[in-house]
């Protein structure tokens, strides 16, 4: 079992604290704990991202016709319905246990819900890119031979689903190192980090475990740590769910997958588009009630994932819960926010 002290033996505390407004900006996972426990707010969740970016001094001014603070890019929705958004937020950064992670946008799905969404994952996007947004992810750095010689020399392979850093410290070492940062700032929000690496880097973490005979220090040395950027051309930390909307095609969204998209969405905005569209079984995947395989990289709980589901529906009726059983289940996990006439 690993001892906190192989945690704390690997902080670096050599980081240069103005390059970190690169964003090309590249260091150690001892440079990354470093920076922590400095200043926990570099390892946010999403909604505690999200709550603070509406929040915080917006640093351009609202576009014609606008109520929203500019930091929401061009949303349109007024700044009742922000704030509302805001505080229950705030509610979920406190939050233990079952995390609600869907917003549940209700009123017509022609209504002011989608551009909403919209100018969210541009405020998102362009709030990453300041240096009190900055988000971290990491990528493994594999020479031939490493890992079970399962990947190619020198390749860098970055962690598919993007996680928080954190999440490469074994689950019950996690929870200590995250007490300890709540004894420095009782009164800031943690992170939620419960549940295994994504399988892609549990299984090449745990080769080089093998391999350094259970050292998870030297296994780390693998490991770098980047600026991520989310963006909503690449599919990085913010995606849109397709066939979800009016006129898609296949009607229902019958047979989609939403492992591909919370790959792509995860530390970030997942559009879901109308919620009327998804089936029970898609609907508890959001929830992280239903196990979710994206691209062939193995079945595993979503609810370890890191993102805010948006998605309109005209009424709680309209979802497809009450066949599946899920009604009770699925509320724990949905922030309702009500769009009126003059969202």
């Amino acid at each position: 079992m690993l001892d906190l002290t192989g945690i704390y033996r690997l902080i670096d505390k050599r980081v240069d604290r103005e390059s970190l407004g690169d964003l090309s900006w590249t260091g150690s996972i001892g440079q990354y704990l470093s920076l922590i426990l400095e200043n926990r707010e570099v390892c946010r969740t999403v909604p505690q991202r999200l709550r603070d970016m509406i929040v915080s001094p917006c640093t351009e001014e609202p576009r014609p016709g606008e109520s929203a603070p500019g930091n929401v890019g061009g949303s349109g929705a007024s700044s009742g319905c922000l704030q509302e958004l805001a505080e229950r937020l705030r509610a979920l950064s406190f939050q233990s246990g079952v995390v609600a992670r869907t917003v549940l946008l209700c009123g017509s799905p022609e209504g002011k819900g989608p551009a909403l969404v919209r100018g969210l994952m541009e405020g998102y996007e362009s709030y990453s890119r300041t240096p009190e947004g900055a988000l971290f992810s990491f990528r493994w750095k594999l020479a031939g031979g490493d890992a079970g010689g399962a990947l190619e020399g020198g390749e860098a392979v970055p962690c598919p689903y993007h996680e928080e850093v954190l999440r490469l410290v074994p689950e019950t070492e996690r929870q200590k190192f995250l007490s300890d940062l709540k004894e420095n700032a009782p009164d800031a929000p943690g992170p939620s980090l419960e549940g295994p690496l994504c399988p892609s880097c549990r299984s090449i973490c745990e080769r080089l475990l093998k391999k350094y005979h259970g050292d998870w220090a030297r296994a780390m040395e693998h490991v770098e740590v980047y600026r991520l950027v989310p963006s909503a051309e690449r599919r990085t930390a913010l995606a849109r769910v397709e066939g979800t909307s009016a006129g898609a095609s296949g009607g229902e969204g019958a047979g989609l997958d939403l492992g591909v998209e919370l790959r792509a969405g995860n530390r970030g905005i997942l559009d879901c588009g109308d919620f009327g569209f998804l089936d029970g079984r898609s609907l508890a995947t959001l929830a992280g009630l239903a196990e979710t395989d994206a691209s062939g990289s193995g079945p595993f709980l979503s609810k370890g994932l890191d993102f805010l589901a948006f998605g309109q529906v005209k009424d709680w009726e309209s979802l497809k819960l009450s066949k599946d059983g899920l009604d009770d289940a699925f509320r724990a996990h949905v922030v309702e926010i009500q769009l009126g006439p003059g969202a």
